[in-house]
């Protein structure tokens, strides 16, 4: 109650009864339902990762995270007696026209080697855990337009993966190495351009949670219904 408490991620943990919590500084918590608390994570190697926008965990011993002020983390834990340490780190270096990427916000597994990394203002790194081999996706580059700072990221069902960004929403569809980007933004009748989340739902609706509002985007006909304090949100 001291001082603030910024929690920008709640990762559900597949290996302990609990969740992972992305926060300021520090950056990793984790949240136990054994005794309804909140712990901090102790580190035995390197200082403390802070500002934690969103977590993954790989097993019940490594976790990736990618943070708003140093980049991209592998974290090694150990548990013992109740705690968890971090008893190895490793920072990964992106760079991009000569320039290190430090800001992500959103990340994505695809599979069981691909991360993708959303930056803020440098577009996507597609990342390889096996290899450590890295490569840089600008959407401006592919659009002409300034969509490479992202906010969100999420992957349809039907293999699709949409980009939430400061200036409009980016569909990207995979055909092998070839990657095709469409471009959904207020001239194709959204309401706010600033997508900060995207969630599908089973009708195959996508739920758009924006500075403005909700919107519900169809994506087969793009067509979209607007919710709001005075229209539909109460």
């Amino acid at each position: 109650w001291n001082h603030e408490f910024h929690v920008y991620k709640l990762a559900q943990s597949r290996y302990m009864d609990g969740f992972w919590i992305g926060a300021g500084n520090p950056g990793l918590f984790y949240y136990s339902f054994r005794d309804d608390a909140v712990h901090s994570v102790e580190y035995s190697s390197g200082r403390p990762v802070i500002e934690i926008h969103d977590i993954y965990e790989e097993n019940d011993s490594v976790l990736y995270a990618v943070t708003a002020v140093d980049g991209f983390y592998k974290m090694v834990l150990e548990k013992k007696g109740g705690t968890i340490n971090v008893r190895q780190q490793k920072r990964y270096h992106f760079f991009h026209e000569q320039r290190e990427i430090m800001m992500f916000y959103p990340m994505l597994a695809e599979g069981d080697s691909i991360l993708w990394l959303g930056s803020r203002e440098k577009g996507l790194v597609r990342f390889d855990k096996r290899t450590e081999e890295y490569q840089v996706i600008s959407l401006k580059e592919k659009l002409r337009k300034s969509v490479d700072d992202i906010l969100s990221l999420y992957r349809t069902e039907d293999g699709k993966m949409y980009v939430g960004t400061t200036s409009g929403l980016v569909c990207l569809s995979f055909c092998g190495k070839k990657i095709e980007a469409t471009y959904i933004g207020r001239e194709q009748g959204l309401l706010n351009d600033m997508i900060h989340g995207i969630q599908e739902d089973g009708n195959g609706f996508l739920w758009l949670g924006t500075n403005r509002g909700l919107i519900k985007y169809n994506p087969k006909n793009g067509s979209s219904h607007d919710y709001y304090y005075s229209a539909g949100v109460q």
